[in-house]
């Protein structure tokens, strides 16, 4: 399945709205907040293997930003 350039626009945009409305929320709670109201989820063990890893998911997301141009 192939996500076009506008879908990973549209999402690192609203991503950035809500980081931008809520800086005291972490990011990796939006992202996660984001990704369950697009359908996907996460199970026990995956969420536990993902703790602390916050400073990969600010790498991730700036990469993303940068693939897209924003």
């Amino acid at each position: 399945m192939s996500i076009d350039r506008k879908t990973r626009e549209a999402d690192a945009e609203v991503l950035e709205t809500y980081f931008e409305k809520y800086p005291d929320v972490p990011k990796e709670t939006i992202l996660k907040q984001h990704m369950l109201s697009l359908g996907h989820w996460f199970s026990d063990a995956a969420l536990d293997a993902a703790a602390g890893v916050g400073e990969i998911l600010s790498l991730v997301l700036v990469r993303s930003r940068a693939h897209v141009g924003i």
